[in-house]
Order: structure tokens, then sequence, then C-alpha cells
């Protein structure tokens, strides 16, 4: 997710490190660099001009700032300038009517189904009682696909192959007040290209279920670029949209949709789809983004995946592993839950992996396998209680039990106790960097070997 911008904003950021003040000429260089930036990550045009040229200013004025070397002063005038054109701050997405009507429009291949259950799940996360609506009869798996996805998160759908918008809406109207669920969250039908055909069936609905549609919101395909942008001015212009999505920014290596719809539209862009999980939809947090981009990770969203994931005494766990009391059980926790936080590349993007020296392109090769977790977790559960809490007693014969119990090879074991052990001395190693009273502080030095050790953990 926006690998082609934090590659180019790291390589402006390097060439301006180490100079004392900046030049016009170098001013002038930087701008382009920055400007082909943007364009290269398919940030649409007027988005590109309007930034560069508030960059330019902010630096111009910035220029003779003591206090502000070049490459701080560009992080900060970038940064500053990002997030005023995506609007400053994240979209409150409101469900202020009951029963709620959101209508989710796009076209076929946007990833629509798919983000209507990601957000019934999203709200029904938040305490909200959602209830899905299959309502894309032009693409009948459309309706299957949607009832599969309710069905294996627990979800409430109304759906009928033998009707159609209007009557499977209405119907759903009459669940919502039965049932008191709220909001309904329509998967309408969608199409190739925009046609009038589509346009006049929104706007036949909104017309027909005014005093309950609340919201009526755009799913933008990320992977699609600039023509993303002129999708959502069409839309928007035909049916006066209230918002947008744009899905698929975990395969996307530029992004620019995400940068330039809201300054196009002049409408929130309210999530981002971020993998194939149903959790994978996050809001759009516009200082989040930048700092991604700019290469200083995003630590607020890595602390709240952590804490969706780990239950309160798993965290009263960390000191007893940092003072190097790690055992396999502890190996085998810390395997699923990188299981359950997802896809592991784009929990090393909200990393500040550049801050401790470490550059981010060399980890994008990386990856957890979950079949490869499946076998180092069928290794550990063959081992005995004691085999788990000491390692060091496993000898030759104990391995080739442990092989034959597991279905792996003596090999696979030796590696597996490799890695265990190397991990639990590199826990060790930042448990003398971070002691107990410097973490409220967050002041204690950070030995940049020690953060490399645990990222080549994930290489062997």
């Amino acid at each position: 997710m926006f690998e082609k911008l934090v590659d180019s904003f790291s390589k402006i950021v390097k060439n301006l490190s180490g100079k004392g003040k900046i030049s016009k000429e170098e001013i002038d260089q930087t701008i382009r660099d920055i400007r082909l930036a943007l364009l290269e990550a398919d940030v649409h045009l007027d988005v590109v001009r309007e930034l560069t040229f508030l960059i330019k200013k902010e630096m111009e004025d910035k220029e003779n700032v003591e206090y502000f070397t070049p490459s701080q002063l560009i992080i900060r005038a970038t940064r500053d300038k990002i997030i005023d054109i995506l609007g400053g701050q994240a979209s409150n997405f409101e469900i202020l009517k009951n029963p709620s009507i959101v209508l989710l429009v796009g076209l076929q291949g946007s990833g629509k189904t798919t983000t209507a259950a990601k957000l019934a799940y999203y709200l029904k996360s938040l305490g909200y009682n959602p209830l899905l609506v299959a309502a894309d009869f032009n693409r009948p798996a459309a309706i299957d696909q949607l009832v599969y996805l309710a069905n294996q998160n627990n979800l409430p759908v109304v759906y009928d192959h033998n009707s159609n918008s209007m009557d499977i809406i209405s119907k759903a109207l009459e669940v919502s007040k039965d049932q008191g669920l709220n909001p309904i969250i329509v998967d309408t039908a969608g199409r190739v290209h925009i046609n009038q055909e589509v346009i006049n069936e929104i706007k036949d609905i909104k017309e027909k279920f005014r005093d309950f549609v609340e919201h009526s919101i755009l799913v933008v395909d990320s992977m699609v670029g600039q023509e993303g942008v002129n999708i959502a001015k069409q839309f928007d212009e035909k049916i006066n949209l209230t918002g947008f999505i744009v899905t698929k920014l975990d395969g996307d290596a530029r992004g620019g949709v995400a940068l330039s719809i809201r300054y196009v539209t002049k409408k929130p862009l309210y999530f981002i789809g971020v993998g194939e999980k149903i959790s994978d939809l996050e809001i759009f947090y516009p200082d989040r983004v930048v700092s991604r981009i700019l290469g200083m990770g995003d630590i607020l969203t890595f602390i709240e995946k952590i804490e969706k994931q780990i239950e309160e005494d798993e965290l009263q766990k960390v000191e007893k592993y940092l003072q190097g009391d790690f055992t396999f059980n502890d190996y085998l926790s810390y395997l699923r839950l990188i299981k359950r936080m997802g896809d592991f590349k784009s929990i090393l993007s909200m990393l500040p992996l550049s801050m401790f020296g470490i550059n981010p392109a060399a980890l994008r090769e990386i990856n957890v396998d979950p079949k490869q977790i499946d076998k180092i977790e069928a290794i550990i559960n063959s081992m005995t209680k004691e085999e788990r809490r000491n390692p060091d007693i496993i000898n030759s014969s104990r391995k080739a039990r442990i092989a034959r119990g597991s279905g792996t090879s003596i090999k696979d074991v030796n590696l597996i106790l490799k890695h265990f052990r190397e991990m639990r001395k590199v826990l060790k190693k930042m448990g003398n960097i971070v002691k107990k009273e410097n973490i409220p502080e967050l002041n204690a030095p950070v030995n940049t070997s020690n953060i490399k050790d645990i990222m080549n953990l994930f290489k062997r």
C-alpha cells in the first residue's frame, strides 16, 4: 500500500539529508521530484498541481528558519499539505436514522459485495445490529456470495433469487422493524460500465425509499487508477453520493485514488479496504496515511490491531518474554497472533522501519505463509508439555519422535528449534534495552541491530 510513494519520498528526503540550508534551485528540484512521485502513484493531475504549489510555497516561506533542516522542512510541508488535501480529519460515518438504509453502489469487480459484508461486520463491532440485503440481481453469484459471507460471520441477510431490488428492500424494511435491525446495508446492482440503466435503478431506489436512505456510497477499486476518480465524479454528478470506500489498497502499490477522490469530488472517503479478511476494512485517517507515505509508519493503527487480537492476560506476559522466560507455548501463541492479524506485509507497512535504519523496500518480499505456520503448529503440538516448557531437553530421539508425530522431518524440527532459540535470545536483548521504568516515557535507547535481528527471523 502506497509503496511507490514511500520509496519516492524516502529518496527525496535522503537527497536533502545532511544539508544545512536549501537553495531556490534545490527547492525547485525537490518539487519536480514530488510532482513526478505523485504522478507515478496515479494521483489526479488537479491534486498534483495543488499539492506541489502548496508545498513549494511552504518551503519557500520557511527556507530560512534555522530550526528546520531541509529534510525536516520537506517532511513537515508535505505532511501538512497532503493532510489538508485529504480533509484534515477522518470523516465520521454516522447512522442517524432508524431504520437507515445504506446503499452501496459501484461497478462489477470493485469489491462491492465483499465490502457490504465488511461494513456490516465493522458496524456490528460498534454495537449496531446491521441487516444485509442482497439486491444485485444483475450478477446472480453476488447474492450467493453475500449470503455465504453473512452466514460465515453471523450477520443477518435478506435475499430472494426470484425477487427484484424494490421488493427485496421493502422486505428488508419489514424485517428491520420486526427484529430491531439497523442499519440496512444494500448491495445494489453493478455493471461493467456506467450506463443509464444502473443510474436509473439507483435513482428509483432513492426516490421510493427517500425517507430511509441515509447514505449512498460508491465502492471504488484502487487498482483502476485515475479512472476511479472519473467513475466517482460521474456517479456523484448523477446520484449525489454521500461518500466513498476505496478497496484493494493492499494490492495497489500506487494508491493515487485514495489521495485524489475527496479533493476532486468534495465528498468524504470513509473507509479503505486493506485485505481479504472480513475485518480488513479501516477508517480512512488522513494523518495516519500520510505518516505511512513519509516512512514514519502508522503506529496507532498497529496498536489498534494488536488490541483487537491480544487478550489482557497475554499483554501481561510481555514483561516475562522480555526477561527471556519464553516457552514454546508462548511461541505458538505468537504464531497464532500473526495469523489473526492478517497479511504480514500490511503489518510491516505500519511500522516506522526507516526510523530504525531499515529500508522498507528490502522487507517487502518477506511473507509468512499460513501453511508454514500450520506445519510449525503441528511440530509444537507433537511435543510433550515438558518439552514445550524446556526445549533444551529435546535430544535426537525426541526430535525423531516429534517429526514422526507431526508428519515432518527432523530437519524441520531442527529449523523450528533454531528459530525459537533465536527469537528467545532477541526478546531477551530487547528486554535489556526497553527497561520497565522507561516504557511510559518512551525514551529507552533503540539498538538498530536488535530490530534487524527480529526482522531477519521472518526471512528464514
